[in-house]
């Protein structure tokens, strides 16, 4: 068979099937409406006249009219794409075109992803074999809605997939993996296996709605028999939804469509609000008029680069290193998979971790996405730690080259010895980011990058080989580091800073920025331009004065040294101090 036609075909059949799974559902939500209405208007309530055009969208045909281009000539359609009226959608004997007061745009969306899915299904099985369906779906919210939408949608997919007078079969069980409880501990997890093994046991098959197959009981993923992931939105979807909603053919005026929405590429980052705002205009053109001009804020771009790391000479210079990887990657003359790409920073707070991670992501021209322990915890319990964690990792993944960042690595301490009830709970929060740093770690473009102040407490299973394979250490800035920091903070002002920097040594960056920052607001409060007395009084109220005895007894000791050295015949040194 020619590939080429086989391709063709089954793209028509999943067309067709995409239609008449489409068309049986805005049918049977048009009675639904059709018998509310009713209900709540009765003999004695007609309807209102504001709501009649409304209703005759409503009840208009299911996609069968012919096309008015079937009349037209090319000139004639464009002119009517420019004005604003899709002559694909309309028919030609002048029904209006079909939209639903409220698209049922998760249904719709249910189904076309069902045909896209099992076109070819065994007819006598239908989709849904025996075993395990697995649905991928990262998002709470979205997950359970399409729990409710699968129970509504899955009859009309059955029969549509599986011609004949089969009815919707009651050996499958739909399981949907649900959010963590504010007010339980428990993993939401534990609960979904114990469901899902007990409808195996039963010889059932399972439509399973989970994050990815590690929710699944160990006999749940033996028994995987389909394994599907819950599509972003993007143009194709659209336009087979603007078939359904926004069409009283079945037809849409498709290159123009397609033409309007490549203005915006990011349709499937966009909040489900404002893509079911965009469907409720009247016509298919106006609605991806609206989706294009919809923008997500850009995330703002790093503004430092290793450039601004002062005082860390051989931090940087392994870093460049790893920009030059990932330039030779992008320009596809480095394997991923030869670049090591995930670092451990540890060292005392302050010394400029988090900079690091943020600075290495501006060099290389990647996406930051940064997150901890407590900010993912903020969310709630469990399930939403793992949920939140999980989106940042996705995020990561689609936005590469990026930096994944961890800050505050130390709060996933070892397991082992930690407090009964603690460690259960700790076993779940570190097996989640071992999962996801496994994700991270097979990702092209990703580099992970953690940060602690204490290295020894952390989970030994986080820190081995493969998962940080470079382990940092980040130190105090030296001399010429610290007066480096100072001008960075103080400008290019006339203050002997090298001159000062001595007394700074053993302070961590941090304590040198707020130095510069205490000298800047003394000088504004005394309306002063900034001057060394300043700096100088900042630097006083953080390191103590030189005790001039102690200055005197280094002094003769030194010399001592440049004494003996000349008794002894030694090579004289050039400076003594």
């Amino acid at each position: 068979m020619n590939p080429r036609a086989s391709a063709s075909s089954l793209h028509a059949r999943t067309r067709a099937l995409t239609k008449r799974l489409t068309k049986a559902i805005l049918d049977r939500h048009r009675e639904g409406h059709c018998d509310e209405l009713s209900k709540s208007w009765g003999a004695d309530n007609p309807p209102r006249p504001a709501r009649l055009p409304d209703i005759a969208r409503l009840l208009a045909i299911s996609g069968q009219g012919v096309p008015t281009t079937s009349n037209m000539t090319s000139d004639d359609i464009a002119a009517a794409i420019e004005s604003g009226i899709d002559p694909y959608a309309a028919a030609i004997d002048g029904t209006a075109v079909r939209q639903a007061l409220h698209p049922p745009q998760t249904d719709l969306l249910r189904a076309i992803h069902l045909a896209q899915w099992f076109p070819d299904c065994d007819p006598d099985i239908g989709p849904f074999a025996p075993g395990v369906t697995l649905i991928r779906i990262e998002d709470n919210t979205l997950r359970d809605r399409l729990e409710e939408a699968m129970g509504f949608v899955s009859p009309f997919a059955w029969e549509a997939l599986t011609p004949g007078t089969k009815r919707y079969p009651d050996h499958v069980a739909l399981i949907c993996l649900e959010a963590a409880n504010a007010f339980s501990k428990a993993d939401p997890r534990d609960k979904f296996r114990e469901t899902l093994d007990e409808a195996l046991a039963k010889g059932l098959g399972v439509v399973a709605l989970a994050t990815d197959p590690s929710d699944l009981s160990e006999g749940g993923r033996m028994l995987i028999v389909a394994d599907v992931t819950w599509p972003d939105l993007d143009r194709d979807t659209v336009i087979a939804l603007l078939r359904a909603t926004h069409s009283a053919t079945g037809e849409v005026a498709e290159a123009e469509l397609r033409a309007r929405l490549s203005g915006n590429n990011g349709i499937d980052a966009l909040p489900w609000p404002i893509v079911n705002h965009a469907f409720h205009v009247s016509t298919n053109l106006a609605v991806v008029d609206r989706l294009a001009a919809a923008r997500v804020p850009e995330p703002p771009a790093p503004r430092r680069t290793l450039d601004d790391v002062c005082g860390l000479p051989k931090v940087t210079e392994e870093l460049w290193h790893l920009v030059e990887d990932v330039k030779q990657w992008q320009a596809v003359e480095l394997d991923w998979s030869d670049v090591s790409s995930s670092i451990l920073l540890h060292g005392t707070p302050g010394v400029g971790k988090t900079m690091i991670a943020e600075a290495l992501a501006g060099s290389a021209g990647a996406t930051f996405v940064s997150t901890s322990y407590a900010k993912a915890q903020k969310a709630g319990h469990l399930g939403d730690y793992l949920r939140v964690m999980s989106a940042h990792v996705n995020r990561a993944i689609s936005n590469a080259p990026s930096v994944f960042f961890v800050d505050e690595l130390d709060s996933y301490v070892a397991r082992q010895g930690s407090a009964k009830n603690f460690s259960v709970y700790m076993h779940s929060v570190v097996n989640g980011l071992l999962e996801q740093l496994t994700k991270l770690n097979d990702a092209p473009g990703v580099i992970v990058v953690a940060a602690t102040n204490h290295l020894s407490v952390i989970d030994p299973a986080l820190i081995r080989a493969g998962r940080f394979d470079s382990k940092i250490a980040v130190g105090l800035p030296d001399k010429d580091g610290i007066a480096a920091i100072l001008s960075g903070y103080l400008g290019n002002v006339a203050i002997p800073l090298h001159d000062l920097s001595p007394r700074l040594v053993d302070l961590s960056g941090a304590d040198v920025a707020a130095i510069a920052r205490t000298a800047k607001g003394a000088a504004r409060r005394t309306s002063q331009p900034l001057a060394l007395c300043h700096v100088v009084s900042s630097i006083d109220q953080r390191v103590a004065r030189p005790d001039p005895e102690h200055i005197r007894r280094k002094a003769i000791h030194e010399v001592g040294h440049a004494v003996v050295g000349h008794v002894l015949g030694l090579k004289p040194g050039h400076r003594v101090s």
